[in-house]
C-alpha cells in the first residue's frame, strides 16, 4: 500500500478545502477553495478567497492536471457539490456568513444566488455545509453556534426553512445523515456532538459527550446505516453506534486533530483523514458487530508542510486498482493530486 503525488499547484492564497464534482459527467473536475485574512487595512478585518477549478485526467500511466477557471471571492471554509442535476452545482460556506450557490457551464463558474445566514449579526461566518441532495436541502453551521436548514428553489432561490442554536461556541460541523432524512449530526467547540430530528429542532435528540476537544467532522455510511463516524481536534478518529451512540464502538488517535473524512465512493470503508497537524491519513473500517475495527493503512506528507486541511477522493474509477485523491495545505499554499495504491 503506498500513496503517490502525481501533480501539484501551488494556490494564490491559503488553501483550505478539496471537493470533487459528483456530477456524473464532470468526475474530472475539482474545486479547491482559499482563505486568507486581508491585511492591507487596519479598519475593517476582511477574510479573502477563492475558488479554482481544476480538471485531472487520468490515461494509462499518464496523468494531467490543469487550472480551468479562478473566481475571487471572501473566505472559503466549506463547499459541496450537489448530486445528480442537470448542471454542477457548488455552494459555498464564506466568512462573510454567506452561503453562495454556483453553476459551471461551459467552462465558467457563475454565482446564480447568495444567501445570508444571520442579517443582525455581521461577523458570523459560516463555517460548514452539506447539501440533502434528494430535497435539495442545505445544511449549515456557523461560528456563532448556530445551525442553518436551507432549502432550494427551483436551482435558484435559497430560503431558510429553520435555525436553532446548537452549540455554546463555534458548530465546527454539520452533516445529513445518509438512509436517514430527517437525522442531523453537528458538532462544536464544545466539544460535542449533537444529534437532531429536523420535524423537532427544539431540543437535541442526544448529546454525545466522550470527545476530549471540538467535534469538527462527520461521516455516515450506506452500507451501515447505523453506524457514523467523528473526527476531532483530540486527535481521535471514532466509529458511534446510532442505537447507542453514548460512548464509540471503536477509536483510533491519528495524531494532529482531524479535520475532513471522506469515504471512498467505491469502497466505503476506507476513510481519507486530513490530520490538521500532523498528515493525511487512509484508514480502513472493518464492521464487525463484535469487534469493529479500524486501522492505518498508509500516511501521506509529500511537499506539504503545513496544516492539513482539505481532502477528498475521485469519484471517478481508476484502473489497475487505484484511487485518486486531492488534498491541500494550509500555509505553503499547496495543492496535490495523488494515487493511492492497495
Amino acid at each position: 500500500m503506498s500513496i503517490v503525488s502525481l501533480h501539484s499547484f501551488h494556490t494564490k492564497y491559503f488553501a483550505d478545502s478539496v471537493e470533487w464534482c459528483l456530477h456524473p459527467e464532470h468526475g474530472q473536475i475539482f474545486a479547491c477553495g482559499t482563505y486568507q485574512l486581508d491585511d492591507s487595512t487596519s479598519e475593517v478585518v476582511r477574510r479573502k478567497g477563492s475558488i479554482l477549478i481544476f480538471s485531472f485526467s487520468l490515461n494509462g500511466t499518464d496523468s494531467d492536471l490543469q487550472l480551468l477557471h479562478e473566481t475571487e471571492t471572501d473566505g472559503i471554509l466549506d463547499q459541496k457539490w450537489l448530486k445528480n442535476l442537470d448542471i454542477p452545482l457548488l455552494a459555498t460556506a464564506t466568512s462573510s456568513g454567506n452561503i453562495e450557490l454556483f453553476s459551471w457551464q461551459d467552462s465558467q463558474l457563475g454565482c446564480i444566488t447568495s444567501h445570508r445566514i444571520d442579517a443582525e449579526v455581521q461577523d458570523n461566518i459560516a463555517l460548514s455545509l452539506d447539501w440533502n441532495s434528494q430535497n435539495k436541502q442545505i445544511l449549515v453551521s456557523d461560528s456563532k453556534g448556530y445551525i442553518s436548514l436551507l432549502d432550494l428553489a427551483n436551482n435558484s432561490t435559497i430560503n431558510l426553512i429553520n435555525r436553532w442554536k446548537a452549540h455554546s461556541f463555534e458548530a465546527w460541523t454539520c452533516s445529513f445523515y445518509k438512509n436517514k432524512p430527517d437525522i442531523v449530526l453537528t458538532g462544536g467547540d464544545d466539544s460535542f456532538c449533537r444529534i437532531y430530528d429536523l420535524r423537532d429542532t427544539t431540543k437535541e435528540q442526544i448529546t454525545i459527550k466522550s470527545h476530549e476537544a471540538g467535534v469538527t467532522s462527520f461521516l455516515t455510511f450506506e452500507k451501515y446505516p447505523d453506524i457514523f463516524c467523528t473526527g476531532s481536534y483530540d486527535d481521535h478518529l471514532r466509529v458511534f453506534d446510532m442505537r447507542s451512540p453514548k460512548n464509540p464502538l471503536t477509536r483510533i488517535n491519528l495524531s494532529g486533530g482531524i479535520w475532513r473524512l471522506k469515504s471512498n465512493p467505491h469502497e466505503e470503508e476506507l476513510i481519507l483523514c486530513a490530520c490538521m497537524y500532523q498528515n493525511f491519513t487512509i484508514c480502513r473500517f472493518s464492521y464487525d458487530e463484535a469487534s469493529p475495527e479500524l486501522k492505518i493503512e498508509a500516511t501521506f506528507n509529500g511537499d506539504h508542510k503545513s496544516i492539513c486541511y482539505g481532502a477528498d477522493w475521485n469519484p471517478d474509477k481508476s484502473p489497475n486498482g487505484q484511487y485518486i485523491f486531492g488534498c491541500c495545505s494550509f500555509y505553503d499554499n499547496l495543492l496535490t493530486v495523488n494515487s493511492y495504491h492497495k
